[in-house]
């Protein structure tokens, strides 16, 4: 295809000019430039316009299906990819469900209102109508997104089996920092802000040890791998998500000191890519936020499973962002 392209951009060949004693002829007139009338049809250009933009779309979804092959390198990437689609697939379920039942219980009030129009007298036969076609083909594909979207939960929740041994290393790695000796010129402030780094660390990674443990229990009790009844499966299942919002609560309070320690410091300039990261963490955690706490409640939060959707799209959709830039 080079060999073509760099073909085509060459020059003509060219030679000296033969003389001939017949005086060249004269050039005609250039023509007129063409009218409107002879100008190519905009449907012309349209129809080459459609059939250029058919041919590069193979290109085109290769390097997006390649480019998406590059995002699920890793677990944790992998991860970002499901929770971004399974979300996806939730919040256009719950939204297409809701839309669907708000028109049915809309028909039924019209027909009641209708009903209470009529005189006395009358007579009223109910009878069951079907559903209309519109109707019903947006609760079924509700259905299947939702569907697709616990699929794609428990897909996560597996994945997560392995999570452990990250843990493991997490805190491997504090306790080897916790063996170093301190410097010597270390001032009492920096002393304080290190223990109080390392006791907000060490909480994280136990709150985070006990969501796996209490997680993967449950889930491998619902695959019969234990045998752990219904009210304990329960029991567990909350005890995970409470430890996740004593995670996100740490992470929360531990970002609002970071800045409160950059502000002390009478830092002018800080660094944007360090500030756009500190502000887009601390979204995401105030995204989970009242998400770990409406999941905590024995008796079921009172958060609407749209509000659900839409507060996990936050985070989800960031990460999904960061993960396409990184692997471009």
């Amino acid at each position: 295809m080079a060999d073509l392209v760099d073909a085509a951009a060459a020059p003509l060949p060219s030679g000296d000019a033969v003389e001939s004693p017949v005086a060249p002829p004269q050039q005609p007139p250039p023509p007129p430039p063409p009218s409107d009338s002879t100008k190519a049809p905009p449907a012309k250009a349209q129809q080459q316009s459609v059939g250029g933009a058919l041919a590069a779309a193979p290109y085109k979804v290769d390097a997006f299906i390649a480019h998406l092959f590059r995002c699920i390198q890793s677990r944790s990437h992998t991860d970002a990819v499901l929770m971004f689609f399974g979300y996806s697939c939730h919040l256009a379920g719950a939204v297409l469900d809701a839309g669907s039942r708000a028109s049915l219980q809309h028909a039924a009030r019209k027909l009641v209102a209708l009903a209470f129009q009529l005189p006395p007298s009358t007579t009223v036969v109910l009878t069951s109508t079907p559903t209309p076609p519109l109707t019903a083909l947006a609760l079924k594909l509700a259905a299947r997104l939702k569907a697709m979207a616990a699929l794609i939960s428990e897909m996560r929740t597996m994945g997560r089996l392995l999570g452990l041994f990250t843990l493991y290393m997490a805190g491997r790695s504090m306790l080897l920092q916790q063996t170093q000796k301190p410097a010597k010129d270390e001032s009492e402030a920096a002393r304080a802000e290190r223990r109080f780094d390392t006791a907000v660390s060490c909480a994280q990674v136990a709150a985070l040890v006990s969501h796996a443990v209490n997680e993967n229990m449950v889930l491998l009790s619902t695959k019969k791998v234990l045998s752990l009844s219904p009210a304990t499966q329960k029991k567990m299942a909350l005890r995970s998500v409470r430890s996740w919002a004593v995670y996100v609560g740490l992470e929360i309070g531990k970002l609002l000191v970071e800045r409160a320690r950059r502000s002390g410091a009478g830092a002018a300039a800080q660094d944007e890519a360090a500030t756009a990261l500190w502000r887009k963490n601390l979204i995401n955690n105030l995204s989970w936020a009242p998400l770990t706490v409406n999941w905590s409640l024995a008796s079921g939060g009172p958060l609407h499973e749209i509000l659900i959707c839409l507060f996990a799209m936050v985070p989800a959709t960031n990460g999904m962002v960061d993960l396409w830039r990184q692997t471009a």
